[in-house]
């Protein structure tokens, strides 16, 4: 009976406990190539060109996980370096197949919802936190401020996904070794790795309070912005009013720099100037803002206000979405205002037209200005489906005012939304004065 039960916990502790071993060299030489070949085949990927039908593109990504289920148990592949290859691939393809590899995802285990907001292993977005935006702009809805709190507390992830992409992130965070010792500056993540992780996380694969714990740099050092942010102002304006002869430094002599020659310490052995963290989570609300997700973007700038002002490109993107808001009100008040004028004389191009152009996907947000053979668009042209749009002019200022005051001076980025506002406000202000008239007294 005693050799029984040894025999029986012997075999419950090399089922619980015996770790699984991987064929290194079998995985780098075959089963990794295999599945490297196999993210990029063109049997799956539609043409650029080709309109893609939702259904068929996920036909054709559950055969590719088909596949790759085959690939991973001929080879015995590790899970999470498989999800590894599967964003690297989703990375490189972004511009043009982004949606593909979101359906794949979507057929994988890693599509399981595991973390939703009753889950209380891990920080959460607290009342407080996410109504601090409300405590900032007091001019904001009640409804849009209920809806914000919504959103946050209904967000979902997979614990297995954003651990792999926390990984992902800290490469490129810590200094690096070369064959020598020499040290390295990491290099700096891609713009397509915080793209992919912002889609995930308006899919609900990611949980927003849940990827921004592996991104740098820490909170002690985003509340420190705002000094730095207010150092360099003033040195701005110290610069502006400054003459540059008085304000350039001293020339050195030749006595001076023998000394230092002599007896300074040798140039190898000078310390380097301390490398700063790169700055992961104003990078992953950019593309956030970009993408239109506005829930976990406006979370991390209720944390920290001062990114939209610290951060150029925020603001940006921030006019970016005033612009899509505010175009409908303006052009009925510009369709007012042009009633009586007369109809613009026929040009060139009206008589010589040019062929069509050419659409390119891009990863920049903003898009570069287009030409007469390209017209450039943002690849994910699913941005501005959650956001609301002012069709009449009474509507502006409770929808645009918020975002005006995120970025405060920043608004200058987009001078042409600030002449919209101003020939709406006229148009407002001329309806208001032409009321009054035609009272009765």
């Amino acid at each position: 009976m005693a050799k029984h039960l040894a025999a029986e916990r012997r075999k419950r502790t090399a089922a619980q406990y015996k770790q699984k071993k991987f064929n290194i060299s079998r995985e780098a030489s075959e089963g990794y190539t295999s599945l490297v070949a196999l993210l990029a085949d063109e049997r799956f990927l539609a043409a650029k060109a080709v309109t893609d039908d939702a259904n068929a593109r996920g036909k054709r990504a559950k055969a590719m996980w088909r596949e790759c289920l085959a690939v991973i148990g001929w080879y015995d592949l590790s899970p999470q370096r498989v999800l590894d290859l599967i964003l690297d691939a989703f990375c490189q393809n972004l511009a043009s197949h982004w949606s593909f590899y979101l359906d794949l995802l979507m057929y994988t285990p890693w599509s399981k919802r595991n973390e939703t907001a009753e889950d209380t292993a891990t920080g959460l977005v607290t009342d407080e936190d996410v109504q601090s935006m409300a405590a900032e702009q007091p001019s904001r809805d009640n409804q849009d401020a209920t809806d914000f709190h919504h959103k946050l507390t209904q967000e979902t992830g997979n614990r297995v996904l954003t651990q792999v992409l926390g990984f992902k992130f800290s490469h490129h965070r810590y200094d690096e070794r070369d064959l020598k010792g020499v040290e390295q500056n990491p290099e700096a993540a891609s713009n397509e790795l915080f793209y992919v992780t912002a889609i995930l996380i308006r899919a609900g694969l990611v949980r927003t309070v849940d990827i921004l714990s592996h991104l740098t740099p820490d909170d002690s050092a985003m509340e420190s912005l705002a000094r730095k942010y207010k150092l360099k102002t003033q040195q701005d304006i110290r610069n502006l009013g400054g003459n540059a002869l008085v304000m350039a430094a001293a020339l050195p002599d030749d006595e001076s720099t023998n000394a230092g020659a002599t007896d300074g310490k040798p140039e190898s052995d000078a310390p380097k100037p301390r490398t700063e963290l790169p700055e992961q989570k104003i990078q992953l609300c950019e593309a956030l803002l970009a993408i239109g997700q506005l829930s976990s973007a406006f979370y991390i700038l209720s944390r920290w206000p001062i990114i939209a002002q610290y951060s150029e490109r925020v603001a940006m993107l921030v006019m970016r979405l005033a612009r899509f808001s505010v175009k409908p009100a303006y052009d009925s008040v510009q369709a007012v205002r042009n009633r009586n004028m007369p109809p613009p004389a026929p040009n060139y191009r009206t008589h010589f037209p040019f062929g069509e152009p050419e659409i390119v996907n891009t990863l920049h947000c903003p898009e570069p200005v287009d030409t007469e053979r390209r017209r450039f668009r943002f690849f994910y042209d699913e941005w501005h489906t959650s956001l609301k749009r002012c069709h009449r002019p009474e509507e502006v200022i409770d929808m645009i005012h918020p975002l005006i005051g995120i970025v405060g001076a920043r608004a200058a980025a987009d001078v042409a939304v600030l002449v919209w506002l101003c020939r709406i406000g006229l148009y407002h202000m001329e309806l208001d004065v032409s009321h009054q008239h035609n009272q009765p007294r």
